[in-house]
């Protein structure tokens, strides 16, 4: 009866200590952890975290941007990237985050930043230029990311007011429809499942983020028997970046994502394997399925639009030791012999050699 009583208190979020002394000592503890339990899983989820930041990878790409003049169109991805759109946003709200994560962003020019663009509707119309090239609907799921971002530092900063999020996320829901058109490559449907992963965490939606959650697992465990996404292995690298960063997001919120097992893997798994293969294709330049025109590329490179390993500290941070963790250590050793940037791919969103620099 005691016992029952405990639980009922329990399930209603409510636990009267009176009863728990009452208890045998054994069933009192797991009462505890249970309450424990269930309290994190009913907390809002979370996203920006410093945890794993780097001063010195911080440091390297900082600059306080606010407000810009922003291109209401939004076309793919191009170097030298077009002033006023989506690619510089992404590159500038970086900029912004890693200042942050020292402490020495300016909170109102971020948020002027993101409201300017909320209210001009910034990159909400598709130019897609013509057949074949980089998606500018692909571009809009990495502006998700970023957006998502930015407004978890705001919200942990206590600088956003309902009215003003609600803003955001109205403009946001239109980048995360436009980024779902022509998504016809492995790495743009794991782009969209991860952003999903990132926006819901970003403003706290508990059933919306637990929705994301299930199909990002569902999607992270498409891997082939061999443990790849594609088997093309600059694509392969492509979707790493959203796989390995929407895994970090769902650690940070209690899944282990990298234990998703298929097909006698696990997630871990075919990350250290990918790792394996990107070693012993070395500095070859490779071409890649999710955009054939594209010509070929090394990926044995810190920085880039997509054809990096930005990923590789963002894995560091999350994964325990085992076989896999070594394959990705040894990738990161063999890199850094001919390139010592940090790590900084535009398609992460975020700058992973400041914000999983320290690993």
């Amino acid at each position: 009866m005691r016992i029952g009583v405990s639980l009922v208190s329990f399930q209603t979020g409510v636990i009267s200590m009176k009863v728990i002394a009452r208890l045998p000592l054994a069933v009192a503890a797991l009462v505890l952890i249970g309450a424990n339990t269930a309290a994190q899983a009913q907390s809002a989820p979370k996203l920006w975290s410093t945890t794993n930041a780097s001063s010195s990878g911080c440091s390297s790409f900082s600059s306080t941007y606010g407000a810009e003049k922003f291109n209401t169109t939004v076309q793919g991805h191009k170097w030298p990237n077009t002033p006023g759109g989506g690619v510089e946003f992404i590159s500038h709200s970086a900029a912004h985050l890693n200042a942050a994560a020292r402490g020495r962003a300016s909170d109102e020019k971020l948020k002027a930043r993101l409201l300017t663009a909320s209210r001009g509707n910034a990159f909400t119309r598709l130019d897609f230029e013509g057949p074949g090239g980089s998606s500018p609907a692909f571009v809009s799921a990495i502006i998700t990311k970023s957006v998502a971002y930015s407004v978890s530092y705001l919200r942990s900063r206590g600088k956003l007011s309902p009215d003003e999020l609600r803003e955001i996320d109205r403009w946001v829901g239109v980048l995360r429809k436009n980024a779902r058109k022509k998504a016809n490559s492995k790495d743009h449907k794991m782009a969209l499942a991860s952003s999903d992963v990132m926006w819901t965490a970003a403003i706290g939606d508990s059933r919306g983020f637990k929705t994301a959650a299930s199909k990002f697992q569902r999607a992270a465990k498409s891997f082939d028997r061999q443990g790849r996404f594609s088997s093309d292995i600059r694509n392969n690298n492509e979707v790493m970046h959203h796989v390995v960063g929407a895994a970090a997001v769902l650690r940070l919120n209690g899944y282990d994502a990298l234990g998703l097992q298929s097909k006698g893997l696990t997630l871990y798994d075919a990350v250290g394997r990918h790792a394996a293969n990107v070693s012993a294709n070395g500095s070859k330049k490779v071409k890649t399925s999710g955009d054939p025109s594209d010509q070929a590329r090394s990926i044995m490179r810190a920085q880039g639009w997509g054809t990096h390993l930005a990923w590789i500290p963002v894995f560091l941070a999350i994964a325990p030791p085992g076989e896999a963790r070594q394959a990705v250590v040894d990738l990161d050793r063999q890199l850094r012999k001919s390139d010592r940037k940090p790590y900084w791919g535009r398609q992460m969103g975020i700058h992973t050699g400041c914000l999983f620099g320290r690993n």
